[in-house]
């Protein structure tokens, strides 16, 4: 499942070689996830459409928990200001469609309530302060939106962490259809419960893709590079976890939406 890592795909220069992007998983979830922000987005459809292309051969496998690791280390270090030795970066990926409109899962995604019974990603609190206009960009008339957290989150086995990140959206037109890109990284390092454990890195992508009327296929992929120094769990037992936070959160995700809109949108 585990794939050559990526090199420096960035464009230089207007009459640089446009980038080609990969047909793989592995490398499409990091390829995605690196041009997130390029100002042309030419390059983050076509892997959009690539990634798209590879779901419809390969669905099953990733619905089952798919095992990616191989950010690039040139781009960690430009984003982070620091180089890191990614050996032993976690990273796994999970895909699930949702009955529903775009904009029903933006604004579930995009949401402006503090209650944690709300939340599906297991925070015990959340506060999120938006920097940008989240109502146009889920009505559609503007394409990117971002947004600070500050959460208490809970973990398997006991663990609580204290954590602090940066998200941003932005929606993409395709030969798959419309696309919106999620992504977010840790802004502070986070505070475990667990004096063995320590998070270096966290990086968070969502692929959402309007597919037909009311079918949204949501990818996610995330990745960590974590110590467990002197810790009870094994790295495999790592990543088992952390596919399991994400299938359970994209399974709260799918049940509060068909409880918020029971009904098929009006066309």
């Amino acid at each position: 499942m585990r794939s050559i890592a990526l090199s420096g795909l960035l464009l230089a220069a207007s009459c640089s070689t446009p980038v080609e992007a990969p047909v793989e998983f592995d490398d499409l979830c990091a390829f995605v996830f690196e041009h997130g922000s390029d100002e042309d987005p030419e390059a983050l459809a076509a892997g959009i459409t690539n990634l798209q292309n590879w779901l419809d051969q390969n669905r099953g496998a990733v619905e089952e928990g798919y095992v990616v690791n191989n950010l690039d280390p040139a781009w960690v270090e430009e984003h982070e200001g620091k180089p890191y030795d990614l050996m032993d970066l976690l990273g796994v990926a999970f895909a699930m469609e949702y009955n529903h409109s775009l904009e029903r899962v933006l604004e579930r995604i995009l949401h402006d309530r503090t209650d944690p019974n709300f939340d599906e990603e297991g925070r015990l609190t959340n506060k999120r302060t938006y920097n940008s206009d989240r109502e146009c960009f889920i009505a559609g008339t503007c394409d990117f939106v971002s947004y600070e957290t500050e959460a208490i989150q809970n973990y398997p086995l006991g663990i609580e962490a204290t954590v602090k990140f940066h998200s941003e959206l932005r929606r993409v037109q395709t030969a798959s259809g419309t696309a919106v890109v999620a992504r977010n990284w840790m802004t502070a390092p986070s505070a475990f419960n667990w004096e063995w454990l320590t998070l270096d890195l966290s990086y968070y992508l969502a692929v959402i893709v309007e597919k037909e009327p009311n079918l949204v296929e949501r990818t996610e992929a995330t990745w960590m590079l974590a110590g467990f120094a002197g810790a009870p769990v094994s790295i495999e037992m790592g990543l088992s976890m952390a596919l399991d936070k994400m299938r359970n959160g994209a399974i709260g995700f799918r049940n509060g939406l068909d409880a918020e809109f029971p009904d098929p949108p009006t066309p």
